[in-house]
């Protein structure tokens, strides 16, 4: 080989080589590269267990508004992703993977779900990390650093006796399922019969059963005996199935006001056969097309749209879910990428005006719901166009 073709060798030997440490290089830094641009947010929910179906929407939740976020930008150019860690429906599970989360050092962490699982790790969240709990039943700590999805499950129960009230009806039937948010849902019924404006109300029965009952054919018995013109029932998920069931066995055919939750459309699918002729609840916004306030409405056709696109289904447990996680992700972005626990707390303290999901939240009264329940009243399942009406009838005599 001559000197000047060995030189020249030389040369492409020396480019090959600058080539393939420029490419080893860019390979070194890309795991880097892809770290720097995730932004991480825990979740905790029950994806196994009893409450699985009300944890694999909330996961839904989290999906869709994820792809929402990243591609207007994502969180300061950062990629947001949640990661979501599965607490099997149990407070224990629940408090040991909130505590291995802690020891990172999070400035946030979203969920759990379930009353009895948020009871369970509020108290790890005292002084922080901020912690939002996608369940109305807890009554956080005022101006604490956890936070609670809706209105009050209080305000709620409150709403609805208050509606039925206003509508016309005087006897009340209530059949309450006796897990962590049931339990609740009785005192705040014994509370809110005890209110003189609800002195009009009587109480013509009150009954309970264990959610793992697979019948309560006795209770609905004595409910239908007490000839109610209006029929409560405080239970969810197969709990309040089982209910359903019986009371229409029983032949009860008066309007029957449940949970919020309930109003999922997947699950009344599975119940059509054993409907009652009117069933009702307490309705946000987003849930009928009967409103008229205009950023209510733009916050409703964000979400519409995005399960739309995202080809899911929405219902009433994502909706519990989607507005937490559409709160902390846009202080977020307002808030420094360096932005500590103490800053995002405070931010999401001073909030007021805020159009939801579930109504215009004000955080500055320190409740950590942000919501009153005002903006909320009786809507009723619409079985043959598949849709929810707002509901003003007056009563149905019992039969």
């Amino acid at each position: 080989m001559g000197q000047k073709a060995f030189a020249q060798l030389g040369q492409q030997m020396v480019v090959m080589a600058r080539l393939l440490t420029t490419a080893l290089f860019l390979l070194l830094l890309q795991p880097a590269a892809a770290d720097t641009a995730r932004y991480a947010i825990d979740v905790i929910l029950p994806l196994s267990g009893p409450a699985a179906f009300a944890g694999r929407s909330q996961e839904d939740a989290a999906r869709v508004y994820e792809a929402v976020v990243n591609k207007t930008g994502g969180i300061h150019g950062q990629m947001l992703h949640f990661d979501v860690h599965d607490d099997q429906s149990n407070p224990i599970i629940a408090v040991q993977i909130a505590n291995q989360l802690l020891a990172q050092h999070p400035i946030v962490i979203l969920g759990p779900n379930l009353t009895a699982t948020c009871a369970a790790v509020s108290p790890l969240f005292v002084n922080g990390p901020v912690n939002f709990c996608f369940s109305p039943a807890i009554v956080p700590a005022h101006a604490g650093y956890v936070f609670a999805s809706s209105a009050t499950l209080q305000s709620i129960v409150y709403a609805q006796y208050a509606l039925a009230r206003k509508i016309g009806y005087q006897r009340l039937g209530v059949l309450i399922a006796t897990d962590a948010s049931g339990l609740q849902d009785l005192k705040f019924t014994t509370d809110a019969l005890a209110l003189p404006e609800n002195r009009s109300l009587q109480l013509a029965a009150m009954e309970t059963f264990s959610p793992a009952d697979i019948s309560v054919a006795a209770q609905v018995a004595k409910i239908k005996a007490a000839r109610p013109d209006i029929l409560f029932v405080w239970a969810i998920g197969s709990a309040f199935g089982t209910a359903l069931r019986e009371i229409y066995n029983a032949g009860i055919n008066v309007p029957l006001a449940t949970n919020p939750a309930n109003a999922n459309e997947e699950q009344l699918a599975q119940y059509k056969s054993f409907l009652p002729k009117v069933l009702l609840t307490t309705g946000s916004p987003y849930q009928t097309p009967q409103f008229d306030n205009k950023a209510l409405k733009v916050a409703a056709r964000e979400y519409l749209d995005a399960f739309k696109e995202a080809g899911i289904k929405s219902n009433p447990l994502q909706a519990f879910a989607w507005d937490p996680i559409k709160i902390t992700v846009s202080a977020l972005r307002r808030l420094p990428l360096s932005a500590t626990a103490a800053q995002l707390h405070d931010y999401i303290e001073s909030l007021h005006d805020l159009a939801g999901l579930l109504g215009t939240y004000d955080f500055r009264s320190g409740d950590q719901h942000g919501l009153n329940g005002s903006d909320t009243r009786f809507i009723e399942w619409d079985a043959a166009g598949s849709r929810w009406l707002y509901f003003n009838s007056p009563p149905t005599k019992a039969g």
